[in-house]
């Protein structure tokens, strides 16, 4: 199957599962730890109401900040973050390594912001 097939086949099953009510933040997580980071993105990107293009800006050229905020707003919890963060990025060959002060700007999205703000923040920056 050729790369353009397995994109809109990925993009039909986000929908098909947005549209069911079953497109739910343990479902990316798995197809995350599955290495199926093309379903994880187009998930991602649904879940937030963000195009694709967005989403992968915000997760790959941005550092931690903007992927902890993603995970705020989808309900992901901070214990689990560093996994999302880890994995995505090793899968993009990108550096996956958290500096102190990043430790810090993480915890502080998840104590400071909301669902709703971290949503809100996503779209404004």
């Amino acid at each position: 199957m050729q790369a353009d097939d397995l994109a809109d086949n990925g993009r039909r099953l986000i929908e098909k599962l947005a549209e069911a009510g079953q497109l739910k933040v343990g479902f990316l997580i798995r197809v995350l730890l599955e290495g199926r980071l093309e379903l994880f993105e187009l998930g991602l990107a649904k879940l937030l109401d963000l195009d694709y293009s967005r989403v992968q800006h915000l997760l790959y050229e941005s550092g931690p900040r903007p992927v902890a905020m993603a995970c705020r707003a989808i309900g992901i919890d901070r214990c689990v973050f560093p996994t999302i963060y880890k994995l995505s990025r090793q899968r993009r060959c990108l550096d996956a390594r958290l500096q102190p002060g990043d430790r810090l700007e993480i915890d502080d999205v998840f104590a400071a912001f909301s669902k709703r703000d971290a949503s809100d923040w996503l779209r404004a920056c």
